[in-house]
């Protein structure tokens, strides 16, 4: 499957304006720890490995994500997957492949995410704990089968948010906030040109 998402910041008003009109699915809280290697190869890719909870997560960028200011990933959960992608030794569980090859965790924080589902689209808000300071984002996400329905699902989601009055401009995601806020070096290297072009190439 292929996640298609966009991020906001929204003020409480419109928050609550979203959710009077949305049926509330869920609210859970889960931990996520993100790993990457000492010169952030993964990072500077735009690719995302965590642990959230016990269960290992990656997550790939396709699609041309500065061109359409939406997020459009590839999610792979299988961990012998993502040993493949990693070009990890496949005999080998996916945790000690990790350490052997020196990947370390890069953050660590805990979400609350309130689910709501309008139509055809997910919405979550989430309330995100850093051990230094705390955040709040929203995002509007529709799942797709394959890479030729991603024009289609990002128009349906910037049709939706236009109508909820929402600002279609880009937003960083959690990691990526974290690292803006604790590491402005790194952040600077994801946000160069020659990272952006390989980025918006994937």
């Amino acid at each position: 499957m292929i996640e298609v998402e966009k991020k906001f910041l929204l003020t409480p008003s419109q928050k609550e304006t979203i959710i009077q009109k949305a049926e509330f699915l869920k609210e859970v809280k889960f931990t996520d720890t993100y790993y990457d290697t000492s010169d952030y190869k993964l990072t500077l890719q735009g690719v995302y490995l965590r642990k959230r909870n016990q269960k290992f997560q990656l997550k790939s960028p396709i699609g041309n994500q500065k061109e359409n200011k939406l997020d459009q990933f590839r999610e792979i959960t299988n961990d012998q997957d993502i040993i493949k992608f990693l070009n990890l030794d496949i005999t080998q569980d996916l945790e000690s492949q990790l350490t052997e090859n020196k990947f370390l965790p890069l953050c660590k924080f805990e979400t609350t995410r309130s689910k709501y589902k309008k139509d055809i689209f997910v919405l979550d808000f989430d309330i995100v704990d850093y051990p230094e300071f705390q955040w709040h984002i929203g995002e509007i996400e529709l799942m797709v089968d394959s890479e030729s329905d991603i024009p289609t699902a990002v128009q349906k989601i910037i049709e939706y948010a236009k109508t909820l009055g929402l600002e279609i401009a880009p937003v960083r995601g959690k990691v990526l906030h974290y690292i803006k806020i604790t590491n402005p070096s790194l952040y600077k290297k994801t946000t160069s040109s020659e990272v952006a072009h390989k980025l918006n190439s994937n």
